[in-house]
């Protein structure tokens, strides 16, 4: 689906069915999240205990241990700016755009005990709410919506028409090409051919041949290095993915270069 989608954004869904539930804090809108989860730690004479942490575009998510009850899915509730992304809500997880780790606290912590009280719905199970079991959900509440639908369009896709940045294959051969040494043995030299032809056919020899002269004292020559391409024509058992594979052994930082200069070809 990624290799479809390339720019597709990841989202985990919270409550029950992950394990987890997240305090949403915001700074848009004239809304100061930071300002006002100070303010109920303080009110309620506690503090938020280290935990995993991501910085948002306008804030951060604060992920805890699902506590067996019910969570309440809810805006500005517990404050002007704080959500909590319970049952039935999602968040968008790294490495999405604009979402990154900022805590060395990777283990998601115990929520306390002040915090489980205010985001539980009382004596409720949550043990059948799961999006994928079989009991059907009811409509959420119209805040819920409004919250699960704010991303809506910076995920993934079925359908063609949305397809933000397609897969560019000649250029991604391109990108694998610079990492790998045009110098290997002839063994890996004609494996890399035919993953090229199968990548790109007739139209990949200008990147066989440009990559093969990066190595002029093994350089076969001009009629050589057509005869082999040829060659490279008549082998099916040998796809595209090996030359990914090859240069992933060599430096896996081609995969960020291609990435963005997909984006940029896109005018990401």
């Amino acid at each position: 689906m990624f290799r479809r989608y390339p720019r597709a954004d990841v989202a985990i869904e919270t409550g029950a069915v992950s394990g987890f539930f997240a305090i949403d804090v915001d700074n848009k809108n004239g809304k100061n999240g930071n300002a006002a989860l100070e303010a109920l730690q303080h009110h309620h004479r506690g503090h938020l205990p280290h935990t995993a942490i991501v910085e948002t575009q306008n804030g951060s998510h604060w992920y805890y241990r699902y506590p067996g009850r019910h969570v309440l899915s809810t805006t500005s509730k517990l404050g002007d700016g704080i959500d909590v992304r319970g049952d039935g809500a999602y968040v968008i997880a790294p490495p999405s755009r604009g979402r990154r780790w900022i805590t060395s606290f990777y283990a998601i912590a115990p929520a306390p005990s002040w915090l489980i009280d205010l985001v539980c719905e009382q004596r409720r199970s949550a043990s059948h709410r799961s999006s994928f079991g079989a009991v059907p959900r009811e409509l959420p509440p119209a805040e819920v919506l409004a919250m699960m639908t704010e991303s809506a369009g910076r995920g993934l896709s079925d359908d063609p028409n949305d397809v933000l940045a397609a897969e560019n294959t000649d250029l991604k051969i391109w990108c694998a090409l610079r990492v790998i040494p045009a110098d290997v043995n002839y063994d890996d030299w004609t494996k890399i051919g035919f993953a090229i032809y199968a990548a790109l056919g007739d139209s990949g020899f200008g990147h066989f041949d440009e990559w093969s002269r990066d190595a002029p004292n093994k350089y076969p020559g001009d009629r050589a290095i057509q005869d082999k391409w040829r060659e490279c024509a008549k082998v099916k058992s040998i796809r595209e993915d090996t030359v990914y594979w090859f240069a992933d052994q060599y430096d896996r930082s081609w995969r960020d270069a291609y990435r963005v200069m997909l984006a940029q070809e896109f005018g990401a």
